[in-house]
């Protein structure tokens, strides 16, 4: 009959046997379950194989006491004497496994706990980190914790934690250049307020403007930044951040007392430009009408009111405009700023195909456009709307206001080098709309495949000096020889070099595509409507239905539209 003392722990002190002598046909494995969990081995990992014996051997006896109860000899002996003992349970030692990520950034311990067996210790871990090869970002206190909480979990449970992670590099940043002073271009994004919150559009408040002296520009150094590493211990080598210098503009100086700073040298307007400011003259007109006529100014302009229909103005640095533009030209080598809208209409002209003309060496911003044709160097921004424009911009088009919510391109040709973020675009009707992003991938594209193919080239070369070298082992030593071998060691060195040079050129190349197509991207937060035609390069898309909060990028060749 079964009991507690039918289980016996072998002299190995490992292995726990069941006494088969114990076991008659009342006996089940349930019953050996029961009675192990409430001895000391109650922590030994039951074997299936056992129980599967203990199983059938039950079996065997009740056909035994079948078969005699049939032959009506009840009093005959069933037992089996003759069985050997069923190995039931066994102590198993705790497992430990060490798994390194792929990119060798994180090393994970997976440690399954022990059936009455070995713990593992803190040195096993160290060991098992040292054979695998992780060296290095090892976190001592996760393997304490693990092996402390291994020792009192149940058997078998698994526990998998971090137990060693690299650190990425830290590339440095470039010098940043900060702002001192406000320019005009918030001025007219900040029009006077009123009384009730109403705003004057017309009214700018004064005219921003620095005097002799005045920092406006303060230059922050760049970093240096500091290398990283993998937990096998190699090194992730940084990139320094670039040391930039002011591009001190008209009137203004780098600071004699601190080279940090850049100051004005004179009383005018301030303009923002890349690494640097201007501080230009200042022209400040009520309208420019038939009465005041065409403007050509060497310098920045400050429009009071309007730029009415069929005028021309023109300026060297910014202009801005408190109120609206309408059919008119207008050219800045600076930015352009409209605090209201630009209106314009079709043309008949062949040349001009809108009556309305805007051309700007920097930024374009404003509320609204229809029927404009506008060109910009730097970023084009409207709060509002762009109706049936044709546009040009080297940097991003953006059509939406601050919240997100308004925000409209419908019809026209958009050309944007860095993409076209709005909140909607095209309309229900299917209205063409055009999107084109510019740029220099194909050429960038060729470059690569040209790289390549001189890559191929050197290494037919290499191939051809390694054929000669073979050939000159049959040749008698002599100074005829020596030439020769110190000839092909040079083409070798030079093939070789050339190799790693076009190689480089490829890494620099494919990181110039890949920031490229990071940026030239359709983004519309809220709607793409269908008939919106979009083309980068060879690929070209028109979207067959709406879109709800898409955008559309280049992937794999293709260009792809998939919601946000």
């Amino acid at each position: 009959m079964l009991s507690q003392s039918s289980f016996l722990l072998d002299k190995n002190n490992r292995d726990l046997f069941l006494q088969a002598a114990d076991l008659d046909g009342e006996a089940n494995t349930q019953q050996v379950r029961t009675l192990l969990a409430e001895t000391e081995f109650k922590r030994f990992k039951l074997s299936q194989v056992g129980l599967a014996e203990v199983e059938k051997l039950i079996a065997s006896i009740k056909a035994a006491v079948t078969a005699a109860t049939e032959a009506g000899t009840v009093n005959a002996d069933t037992s089996t004497p003759e069985a050997n003992n069923i190995l039931i349970a066994q102590r198993v030692d705790a497992t430990l496994a060490i798994a390194i990520s792929d990119d060798k950034m994180v090393a994970h311990a997976t440690l399954t706990a022990s059936w009455a067996g070995k713990s593992v210790t803190e040195e096993a871990v160290s060991a098992a980190l040292e054979e695998t090869g992780v060296v290095q970002g090892i976190i001592s206190k996760n393997i304490q914790a693990l092996v402390q909480t291994g020792r009192n979990s149940a058997p078998g449970q698994a526990l998998k934690v971090p137990v060693a992670k690299g650190k990425p590099a830290e590339n440095g940043k470039d010098t940043r250049f900060e702002r001192l002073v406000e320019t005009m271009r918030e001025r007219v994004l900040k029009p006077k307020e009123l009384e009730g919150g109403k705003v004057d559009m017309r009214d700018l408040g004064d005219i921003v403007t620095v005097s002799a002296g005045k920092p406006i520009m303060r230059k922050h150094d760049r970093t240096l930044g500091h290398d990283g590493f993998t937990v096998t211990g190699e090194v992730l080598e940084h990139t320094e951040g670039e040391e930039l210098e002011f591009d001190a503009g008209k009137n203004t100086q780098i600071s004699p007392k601190n080279a940090h700073y850049l100051v004005a040298t004179a009383t005018g307007m301030p303009i923002e430009i890349e690494r640097g400011m201007i501080v230009d003259d200042v022209l400040v007109i009520k309208n420019v009408d038939v009465k005041y006529g065409n403007v050509n100014f060497d310098g920045s302009l400050i429009i009071e009111g309007d730029i009415c229909e069929g005028m021309k103005v023109e300026a060297t640095g910014d202009i801005s405009v408190a109120g609206l533009i309408e059919s008119a030209e207008v050219k800045a080598g600076g930015n352009i700023h409209v605090a209201k809208g630009i209106i314009g209409h079709q043309s008949e002209d062949e040349d001009h195909h809108y009556s309305c003309e805007l051309y700007a060496g920097g930024k374009i911003d404003g509320v609204f456009a229809q029927y404009t044709q506008m060109e910009a160097n730097d970023d084009i921004h409207f709060t509002s709307q762009l109706n049936h424009c044709d546009v040009t911009c080297y940097g991003r088009v953006s059509v939406m206001d601050e919240p997100q919510r308004r925000g409209l391109i419908l019809g026209g040709h958009i050309r944007a080098r860095q993409g076209v973020h709005c909140v909607n675009i095209g309309a229900e009707a299917g209205t063409r709309t055009e999107v084109e992003f510019i740029g220099e991938l194909e050429a960038k594209q060729l470059e690569l495949k040209v790289l390549q193919q001189d890559i191929d080239k050197s290494h037919d070369k290499l191939s051809e000096i390694i054929a000669v070298k073979l050939k000159l082992k049959v040749m008698p030593e002599g100074e005829k020889k020596q030439g020769i071998v110190q000839r092909l060691a040079l083409n070798e060195r030079h093939e070789q070099e050339k190799i790693k040079a076009d190689e480089q050129l490829i890494v620099k190349v494919e990181e110039e595509i890949k920031a490229y197509l990071a940026e030239a991207k359709l983004v519309a937060k809220q709607v793409i409507y269908s008939g919106v035609k979009v083309n980068l390069a060879q690929a070209q898309m028109i979207t067959q239905h709406r879109q709800q909060n898409s955008e559309i990028k280049m992937q794999e060749g293709e260009l792809i539209c998939h919601a946000n």
